[in-house]
């Protein structure tokens, strides 16, 4: 007779989801505050208010849970269409400098010194990573697009091109 691991109780208390953000922001705290070299998952656990295992259940290393705290800060930019080349330009300011993507500069300045010792880290999200390019030509795309909707051949001076030779 065979037996179907599925058809197994699970053991232990379901994890509860709502931890993960907690320890995202508590780990995202003490790397603003302590840096990557004495950030600690004990550290992160005590200042998320939960157990060690806890943390560990969810990211095996400092390294991955820096990895994906860093993500949760990245963000998001969207089609930007006020009507103005103006307001476009506005909105697009204000991202870049929200304090969301304050704090993202701040976890970045923090992990620098780590990226030689953490190949880790620098692969999924430095300045090296192969996928570099193609998480930024979205936001580089968008930001691309609103400025050449916006301007319109009528509401800016283009240079007339010459073709004499």
């Amino acid at each position: 007779m065979e037996t179907d691991i599925t058809d197994e109780p699970q053991r232990g208390r379901p994890r509860d989801p709502s931890r993960d953000e907690v320890i995202i922001d508590a780990a995202i705290d003490v790397l603003v505050r302590e840096g990557y070299d004495r950030l600690s998952m004990e550290g992160v656990a005590t200042a998320a208010g939960v157990g060690k295992a806890t943390v560990y259940r969810r990211w095996s290393s400092k390294a991955e849970l820096v990895i994906d705290a860093m993500s949760s800060l990245k963000p998001g930019m969207g089609t930007i269409d006020t009507g103005t080349l103006e307001g476009d330009i506005d909105l697009m300011v204000a991202a870049a400098c929200s304090p969301r993507t304050q704090q993202l500069q701040q976890v970045m300045v923090s992990i620098c010194s780590a990226l030689p010792r953490e190949p880790r880290c620098s692969r999924r999200s430095g300045p090296a990573s192969p996928n570099r390019a193609s998480r930024a030509s979205p936001r580089c795309s968008n930001a691309r697009e609103t400025v050449v909707r916006s301007v319109r051949p009528s509401t800016f001076p283009w240079p007339q091109a010459s073709c004499r030779r």
